[in-house]
């Protein structure tokens, strides 16, 4: 599978015809291609969100080990963690501002 910007940068130059992405991917992405001058306005297609296939909640992967290794008690505890840091960072403003500097 190729990386957002790869996919991206293939609709923009019409080698393909649509692509699936998540939001901030998409825009993060469009926003790279245009700083690194592989996005130019008056040659390429300027891509278009068309439909919105869902709204998801956006997941955190770990290892099979993570869950299973039991020297990795600590995984229980960095959730948690993890959880409050996102929601203080969310209610506060802060992680709007960090998406803002990637797609703005």
């Amino acid at each position: 599978m190729p990386s957002t910007d790869i996919a991206l940068a293939m609709v923009v130059k019409d080698n393909i015809d649509c692509a699936l992405f998540e939001s901030l991917a998409f825009q993060s992405s469009f926003q790279h291609l245009k700083q690194v001058g592989k996005y130019v306005l008056d040659a390429d297609l300027t891509p278009v969100v068309v439909h919105t296939m869902s709204v998801e909640d956006v997941y955190v992967g770990f290892s099979w080990r993570a869950f299973h290794d039991p020297e990795k008690v600590y995984l229980n505890d960095f959730k948690r963690k993890f959880d409050n840091l996102l929601h203080d960072l969310q209610k506060s403003g802060e992680l709007q501002k960090i998406v803002n500097q990637y797609v703005e």
